[in-house]
């Protein structure tokens, strides 16, 4: 019986240290990121403030991340060797990945109603959609290679297929219903079409427009920051830290919406890897996009921004909580 105790005790013990070990790396990799956004945040409100960009050109460069260098990104992640277990994963990652986003698109319908809040649509955008890249890519790199990367690409693919369409109807008040025309004939769906066309078939980007497309890819992260320090700019940080509702805001984004999808993410059909990935994608904050096309589409991009800049801070602590609960409930 002693010994029996002994045992589980120990077994608790391990536990608990891996489940701390975890959470430190992972917090650490967070607070890393979150530093370097911060910085080219940074840059550029400077360029902001020196009038080096003023807003037209921050749209412009809006315009060229959402419409060139996002697509890319996915392109590139897809040049790869078939596998078709691989690819039977992938294609429940895609599914799952709309279904998670689905999910949180009906309850951020539920929340935020245009009775009560005056700029809805574009909290419904920073709920909705997260930073599934700049944050949630170096995670999965850390926690499992390059394997980890190209599953979360498609958590990627998924919500920028999404923002194009219930995303600009989201935005555009509901005025046009999403048609065909949206959904396939948009910047994110083309590249994941083409993306995935390389993954299904022999046929792969010959090596100079590969490299090419890779070189645009790289664009994303240090471009979509400096936009978004133009942004903060106009609005400034203190702001964001004052602001209550802001606190709402992202705990909806950073906890309620993640622990509603948990029990979802762990039905998926497949290993434990993918599922993580998935969650990791569900858990990051607010999407940089959902500001850029706030500007866009000339809503509350101001305030869609203080979001943005809220939600990173305190995801540092939130992402490696939820994370930790996700792995240790999916093992």
């Amino acid at each position: 019986m002693d010994k029996s105790c002994s045992l589980i005790l120990s077994a608790a013990r391990l536990l608990s240290e891996k489940e701390g070990a975890l959470m430190k790396g992972n917090s650490l990799i967070i607070l890393h990121q979150i530093i370097i956004m911060f910085l080219l945040m940074g840059a550029g409100s400077v360029l902001y403030r020196l009038g080096i960009i003023d807003g037209n050109g921050s749209a412009q460069c809006s315009g060229i991340l959402t419409k060139l260098v996002s697509p890319c990104v996915i392109i590139n992640s897809f040049q790869r060797a078939f596998e078709p277990e691989l690819g039977r994963t992938l294609v429940w990652q895609f599914l799952f990945s709309l279904l998670g986003f689905g999910i949180m698109i009906v309850l951020s319908g539920l929340v935020f109603r245009e009775k009560r809040f005056a700029n809805a649509p574009d909290l419904r955008m920073c709920t909705v959609f997260t930073n599934n890249g700049f944050m949630a890519i170096p995670l999965v790199s850390a926690m499992f290679g390059s394997m980890g990367v190209f599953l979360s690409t498609v958590n990627i693919a998924a919500s920028t297929i999404l923002v194009w369409t219930w995303g600009v109807c989201n935005l555009s008040g509901g005025k046009g219903k999403i048609s065909l025309s949206k959904i396939f004939v948009n910047p994110g769906t083309i590249g994941f079409c083409i993306g995935l066309f390389c993954f299904l078939t022999p046929f792969k980007l010959p090596s100079i427009p590969a490299e090419a497309v890779s070189f645009v890819a790289d664009l994303n992260t240090p471009l979509a920051m400096i936009v978004l320090g133009c942004f903060l700019a106009q609005s400034g940080i203190k702001a964001c830290l004052m602001d209550k509702q802001l606190y709402f805001l992202s705990l909806t984004r950073l906890v309620l919406f993640p622990l509603v999808l948990v029990p979802v993410m762990l039905s998926a059909p497949v290993d434990l890897t993918a599922k993580v990935c998935l969650m990791i994608g569900f858990a990051a904050p607010a999407a940089v996009l959902a500001a850029m096309f706030a500007q866009m589409h000339h809503t509350d991009y101001l305030y869609a921004t203080k979001i943005v800049a809220h939600s990173t801070l305190l995801s540092a602590v939130t992402m490696p909580l939820v994370i930790a609960l996700f792995t240790v409930l999916a093992a």
